[in-house]
């Protein structure tokens, strides 16, 4: 039978307590129609111990060129309706969270792209949640981390699949485009359902330099002239105030103020 869900892990000497987490997560899932698809890019002997023996479970093991590589490796396997991408280490965060999403998928057969919110266990607020809709102002200055995403894996048999240039930034650029040139219908899903470990290499700041640089390239694409001119001062401002109040804790002061002030 056609599984209603693939997921897809990528890794390379995973850490057992990460791999683990991301498993678990999907095991312990209310809906069981699912394939989890590990693609592995040559691990050492040992790093997939931790993989119980589920026939739902298929492990593909070659050599990539990267993350966005193996992820486009991966999709050649892929056998269900929808698709969604876990690193090593990021998980679902509640047992109904494949459920809820076929609930939401089955309101309009003709959606082919649904996002969640997420956890962010590093960041300030702990989460991150997305608007209802995807903008241009808003893809202009924000992504929404892939791990998030549902894709039918009809859209991605019909596309280019990632770009393998640079080592980060892959993602939003599929996104951008998947949204600001192949209009596909989308809905968000006002949950947080998946938890977002980050880290890893596209961390690095040369690496987020380099995929910048790549991303600014599409945006001046897919943006007139105008249009960037004016989003990319939006979003100076922006960082700027950001800058002088929230990364100065300024706004903890005016919170705390404006508490006193109403007792």
């Amino acid at each position: 039978m056609r599984p209603l869900f693939s997921i897809v892990t990528v890794i390379l000497d995973p850490p057992h307590e990460d791999l683990g987490a991301t498993l678990q997560s999907v095991l312990d899932q209310d809906c069981g129609n699912w394939e989890l698809i590990i693609k592995d890019g040559g691990s050492s002997p040992g790093s997939l111990a931790a993989i119980p023996g589920d026939p739902r479970i298929r492990i593909i093991r070659s050599s990539d060129r990267g993350v966005f590589d193996a992820m486009n490796q991966a999709l050649d396997h892929v056998r269900g309706d929808w698709v969604c991408f876990l690193n090593a280490g990021d998980a679902f965060r509640c047992r109904r969270a494949l459920t809820t999403f076929l609930d939401h998928a089955k309101r309009d057969e003709g959606t082919e792209f649904l996002y969640c919110d997420v956890a962010k266990p590093y960041s300030r607020s702990g989460f991150e949640k997305y608007p209802d809709e995807l903008s241009r102002a808003y893809l202009f200055t924000h992504m929404i981390c892939h791990q998030a995403w549902f894709l039918r894996s009809s859209y991605y048999e019909r596309t280019a699949r990632y770009e393998t240039t640079a080592v980060s930034g892959a993602d939003r650029r599929f996104l951008l485009k998947m949204v600001l040139l192949d209009k596909v219908a989308y809905c968000h899903v006002p949950h947080v359902l998946v938890t977002y470990k980050g880290g890893g290499i596209s961390q690095r700041p040369d690496v987020l330099s380099r995929a910048g640089q790549w991303i600014d390239e599409m945006l001046r694409e897919l943006y007139s002239a105008g249009e960037y001119s004016r989003y990319k001062r939006n979003e100076k401002v922006r960082l700027f105030v950001k800058k002088c109040f929230y990364d100065t804790g300024v706004w903890k002061l005016l919170r705390v103020q404006r508490r006193f002030s109403n007792h």
